[in-house]
């Protein structure tokens, strides 16, 4: 995610980390430490695969 350098930029990327924080602390215990690792893992694949396809037009 691209945030300029403003105050208004600061302010979204301090409420999206707060909101990351959030959810991450509500899926932890509601999914389990090994459950919650897989899920980050499997995510992250994702991420990075999304990131070498071919963009379509």
């Amino acid at each position: 995610m691209a945030v300029f350098v403003s105050d208004r930029g600061a302010e979204l990327l301090a409420r999206v980390d707060g909101t990351v924080a959030e959810q991450q602390g509500v899926i932890g215990p509601a999914f389990g430490r090994e459950r919650t690792e897989q899920l980050m893992r499997d995510l992250e694949s994702l991420v990075e695969a999304l990131d070498y396809a071919e963009p379509r037009h």
